[in-house]
């Protein structure tokens, strides 16, 4: 079974930081470009963190929540965040559009889409401290966020159980812990994101099929792994450009997709992802043709903490994170507000029967005397790969496998 947990969290500090916060009206054509936008956030950040470490992030969830904050900046700051992000005019009302449809019904799977994805954001105000009834009002409209009043200064202790309750709660306890100690003092507003997705493949590995291979870590160093194996029609295809394989692997309501990009060199993951674009991955996806495939993929699992700060600044986002510059003010009519921590918080499970989250010593093709050419996609080497919603052509998450 696969699923994927996400958390995003951002802890926003007063010294203390006033505008209404717009209304915007989506078309499908800004609900698109802001898919656009979000998959290729989800590129960039890939490429900054190290290629030798695994990843596991979901960039709709980053997305959405750095989002959440843009509603409520102003001036420099949202100039800075738009200019990274990209985001079209009406990009409020283009999340809520995705939300609709992205959120199953509260707390069942849907048996006609055979898998259950759940996102949901969260604001927790110290309740001394006041934030527009607007801000609120749009924040529940747009993003679905939850505002709840807790005293980050008087009583930390109680502000993380709320904290780390909440995120147990929405990632069915996969993910239990995210504070372990309390926040500054002057932390008064922490923001929270937490996607949820458990799916069933469509064509589930048969377990008895699953056997300890190698799988070699950064593409040099042997280790033995549980490998599971089956052969099926997949789309799939060789992609000359990246010099490497790609597998569509389906779940069960064919909404949703897990993509995988294996080099044809063991060593050759970190010049894949240095030739890969968003637009390029679109390319390669549509260029897939179904074929029977012999696939070995290893059974795996990532979890993993990022603070985002350092990256978001490397991409250009500076004064959301200063206490001088930041503005705010379309959140509070107190000055100073700033954020001070960004953590983004996954885990994975990559399994037989599929997902739960909230490549090849050389691959090749196999000739079977008197029988057809059959393509072999064996993943015994770091790859990456990406969930993908097919009704936005949506990355719900990307992962990055170097070591197991």
């Amino acid at each position: 079974m696969r699923i994927f947990f996400v958390i995003a969290l951002l802890g926003i500090t007063a010294t203390y930081a006033t505008q209404s916060i717009k209304r915007f009206r989506s078309v499908p054509s800004e609900t698109e470009e802001l898919v656009r936008a979000s998959n290729g956030f989800g590129f960039e950040i890939l490429k900054l963190l190290s290629q030798s470490k695994n990843v596991f992030i979901s960039p709709i969830s980053m997305s959405m929540l750095i989002g959440l904050v843009y509603s409520g900046a102003r001036n420099i700051t949202a100039n800075e965040i738009q200019s990274v992000m990209h985001y079209p005019p009406n990009v409020h009302a283009a999340f809520k559009n995705i939300l609709g449809v992205l959120k199953p019904p509260e707390g069942k799977m849907n048996s006609a889409q055979g898998y259950q994805l759940e996102m949901a954001n969260a604001m927790l105000v110290d309740k001394f401290f006041n934030i527009l009834p607007r801000y609120k009002e749009e924040s529940r409209l747009f993003y679905d966020a939850a505002v709840e009043s807790v005293s980050f200064s008087l009583h930390p202790e109680a502000a993380v159980d709320s904290v780390n309750g909440w995120v147990a709660w929405r990632t069915k306890n996969k993910i239990v812990k995210v504070l372990e100690e309390p926040l500054e003092p002057l932390t008064k507003l922490f923001l929270m994101n937490a996607v949820y997705f458990k799916g069933t493949w469509k064509t589930k590995f048969d377990q008895r099929l699953t056997m300890p291979d190698t799988f070699y870590n950064d593409g040099r160093v042997p280790k033995t792994v549980p490998m599971m194996r089956q052969k099926r029609k997949f789309r799939y295809g060789f992609e000359g450009r990246i010099q490497g394989h790609v597998l569509e692997l389906p779940y069960s309501g064919d909404d949703i997709k897990m993509l995988i990009l294996l080099p044809e060199k063991r060593d050759g993951l970190r010049e894949m992802e240095s030739k890969l674009s968003n637009n390029m991955l679109e390319d390669i996806s549509t260029g897939l043709r179904e074929v029977s495939v012999q696939v070995t993929l290893p059974r795996f699992s990532l979890t993993d903490e990022y603070d985002l700060i350092p990256i978001l600044k490397m991409l250009g986002i500076n004064s959301l994170f200063d206490a001088n510059t930041a503005d705010l003010s379309g959140i509070s009519q107190k000055q100073g507000l700033y954020v001070t921590k960004v953590v983004h918080k996954c885990a994975v499970e990559v399994n037989e029967e599929g997902s739960e989250a909230a490549a090849v010593t050389g691959v090749s093709a196999g000739v079977r005397t008197g029988g057809p050419l059959v393509p072999l996609f064996t993943a015994d080497h770091p790859f990456i790969f990406f969930v993908k919603d097919l009704r936005f052509n949506l990355t719900l998450f990307l992962g990055r496998v170097a070591v197991l």
